[in-house]
């Protein structure tokens, strides 16, 4: 798997991953390769980071940073190898978190304290940039259907009306990556 670095200085980008007060909606589809610890999305700053994670292998999805240390892990969740799964993670300007699996939320919690970096960080989708430009926790498997919006597109559970055609970009989608082709394998 690849991953894929995103450079902005929109703002409306930096605020979900490094500052307190953002209200956003991260969510994607994925099937992994691996039941191993991966990142589907994180941001670094000097080692300083934070992103969204899964550990099939110990039922986990974890969402937090290291710099504050705030973690919201959702535990006893099953994801298995070769099968869909919608994640979406929602932070309201409360600080409100939930993490939804498949439309069922699986996690949530209220912090105080949540954030690290800045709008000018790098934005990773597939693995963790560590440092020097390392990558580790490298995604085994396909990412599809990324969205970021500036809203809490859901407050509740939703399984039963899980998107079941590809997003749409609307007023509040500040980011859409869509992977609706085939890719060639090498020689």
């Amino acid at each position: 798997a690849d991953e894929l670095i995103l450079s902005t200085d929109d703002t409306t980008l930096g605020g979900p991953l490094g500052v307190t007060g953002a209200t956003f909606t991260f969510e994607c589809w994925f099937r992994t390769n691996s039941s191993d610890l991966q990142y589907l999305i994180c941001r670094n700053s000097s080692q300083q980071y934070g992103g969204l994670s899964i550990t099939p292998s110990a039922s986990q999805i974890a969402w937090g940073g290291n710099v504050t240390g705030t973690t919201l892990v959702a535990e006893g969740v099953t994801i298995n190898t070769g099968t869909w799964y919608h994640v979406a993670v929602v932070v309201s300007g409360s600080q409100a978190v939930a993490i939804y699996l498949n439309g069922l939320e699986v996690a949530s919690t209220t912090w105080t304290e949540w954030g690290y970096g800045t709008p000018s960080d790098n934005i990773t989708i597939g693995s963790q940039h560590y440092t020097n430009g390392l990558h580790r926790y490298v995604f085994d498997g396909h990412i599809d259907e990324v969205r970021w919006s500036n809203i809490a597109r859901y407050t509740a559970d939703f399984s039963s009306s899980l998107p079941e055609s590809f997003f749409v970009n609307d007023s509040n989608t500040k980011l859409l990556i869509q992977s609706n082709f085939t890719v060639a394998s090498e020689p």
